[in-house]
């Protein structure tokens, strides 16, 4: 089961709406591409890099500067950011001492 953290949610659907404002259509491209990368993790989870160790590892977002930031725990996947490639470092909910 994929979990998002309440701040990858706002994340998320911050960046849709800014997509959706620059280009009618393009924040539901933006939305898809994020449904393709959560495919790729459902299905081998462990395949992608860590970005913080142990735990934390992240899988690119094709076609957009983005990054999904998880990890695993059992059978389910944590999402902890939806992270923007092009942010300054501390900007991301993954970052945050909160998780």
């Amino acid at each position: 089961m994929i979990r998002f953290s309440s701040g990858a949610s706002r994340e998320l659907e911050a960046d849709f709406r800014r997509y959706e404002r620059q280009l009618e259509g393009r924040g539901h491209r933006f939305l898809a591409a994020i449904d393709v990368a959560l495919a790729r993790i459902v299905t081998a989870p462990l395949t992608f890099p860590f970005v913080r160790a142990p735990h934390v590892r992240s899988a690119k977002v094709a076609l957009f500067p983005y990054r999904v930031v998880f990890l695993v725990a059992g059978d389910d996947i944590h999402v902890l950011a939806v992270a923007h490639g092009r942010r300054p470092p501390g900007t991301n909910a993954w970052t945050s001492p909160r998780w």
